[in-house]
């Protein structure tokens, strides 16, 4: 039994080499003649054209389709916080340094900065009425005193507000007195 088992193996093994043989025969033949054909084949003719020179007339622009990027540009934010309200210049459009370019909202700021007016106006009369009352003897010193300090809280604002605008005859405080104003108010 062993023999014939044996023999069946070499039998298989004789067939699998014949077999894998011409398949790596064949295509190493395959290779072979095909490099042959490559290396005797002749190459194509080169194409030649000419032409006849000739004067023309060149074409001194041309129409196509780019990006370009601008060589000076700014790029605009704003200091403080807000809606921007208006806008004072177009886009490409050239500006000059100090230009008004845009405008913030300014409702609060402004409610704000009449309050604060109203309550000077009531402190100056407060202050001339107990000023006037101190002045005749009248023994109030601790009123004296409280509207004293509400005197000095709303100074700045007549400070600023006391200033003439460039723009008209009202006078209008800047945007440095109104911070001026809101840092002090705190204050007693």
């Amino acid at each position: 039994m062993s023999q014939l088992l044996n023999k069946r193996m070499l039998l298989m093994l004789f067939g699998c080499l014949l077999l894998f043989g011409g398949i790596f025969a064949f295509k190493y033949f395959g290779r072979v003649m095909m490099n042959r054909a490559f290396d005797t084949m002749p190459l194509p003719p080169a194409t030649v054209t000419s032409a006849v020179a000739e004067v023309q007339t060149w074409q001194e622009s041309l129409i196509a389709v780019g990006t370009m990027r601008a060589v000076n540009g700014v790029e605009i934010t704003t200091e403080a916080q807000g809606v921007v309200s208006a806008i004072h210049f177009k886009s490409g459009q050239t500006v000059d340094r100090g230009q008004l370019l845009a405008e913030l909202a300014a409702g609060p700021e402004k409610a704000q900065l009449q309050v604060l007016q109203a309550e000077l106006r009531l402190a100056r009369r407060n202050h001339d009425r107990i000023k006037a009352l101190h002045a005749r003897g009248s023994p109030l010193r601790r009123t004296w005193t409280i509207h004293a300090a509400r005197w000095n809280r709303c100074w700045p604002v007549w400070k600023c507000s006391a200033r003439p605008s460039t723009g008209g005859a009202s006078a209008r405080p800047s945007a440095a007195c109104w911070v001026s104003v809101v840092s002090t108010w705190g204050r007693t």
